[in-house]
This record gives C-alpha cells, sequence and structure tokens, in this order.
C-alpha cells in the first residue's frame, strides 16, 4: 500500500529531528550509565518483532 503524499510530507518532517533526538538519547542515557542496557533493548527487537509477526503473544506459550 502507497503512502499518500500528505502521509510522506508528514514522515519527511519528522525525520528532520531524528538525528537531533538520538544524539541527546544517547549522551542522556551515557551520563546516566544505562546505555549497555539501553543497547541490549535494541538488540533484541528483531526476535520482538520476528515474534510479533508470527502472532505470538506471549513468548511462553505453547
Amino acid at each position: 500500500m502507497a503512502l499518500s503524499e500528505e502521509q510522506l510530507a508528514y514522515a519527511a518532517n519528522d525525520v528532520r529531528y531524528l538525528i537531533e533526538v538520538r544524539e541527546k538519547l544517547i549522551t542522556m542515557l551515557q551520563r546516566e550509565g544505562r546505555w549497555e542496557l539501553a543497547q541490549g533493548c535494541m538488540d533484541c527487537l528483531p526476535t520482538i518483532v520476528d515474534l510479533d509477526l508470527r502472532q505470538f503473544g506471549n513468548v511462553f506459550e505453547h
């Protein structure tokens, strides 16, 4: 499904701020000693997405 011109413009406008927000977040996480924890959370996202796509409501479902 293609995005409308309005949706594309909205998304493009959002992206303008992402690099600055990312840098501020990294600085904050490092200052507070939570950078490694955040990295671990990000590392598991592909697995969480895969479980979601396979429609697992709970990783421990049988």
